[in-house]
């Protein structure tokens, strides 16, 4: 075994839109309202990698990936505190 790399990584992210603070809103009859929505996102993963050198000019490499991803997110109409704590990732 010449070597082995693990790597973990984990984001969290947490934000509000809207279709008013940047432009003008313009109603429709998809959306007659400005609204704000919530949106979070929660990533985890790692790696796993190793290199096997079998001689003088060959060598292996094995590893594994992982990678989940959750995302929530609630509209001005829903109660925005009850659906992140219900749907939301974990913190």
């Amino acid at each position: 075994m010449q070597q082995v790399e693990v790597q973990a990584y984990y984001n969290y992210v947490d934000h509000v839109m809207d279709n008013y603070s940047l432009r003008d809103f313009m109603p429709s009859m998809m959306m007659p309202n400005p609204r704000p929505a919530i949106r979070t996102g929660e990533t985890t993963g790692g790696r796993l990698l190793t290199e096997l050198k079998r001689g003088e000019r060959t060598r292996a490499k094995l590893g594994l990936d992982t990678q989940a991803n959750e995302h929530a997110g609630a509209l001005d109409d829903e109660p925005a505190d009850d659906a992140l704590r219900a749907h939301g990732p974990r913190r």
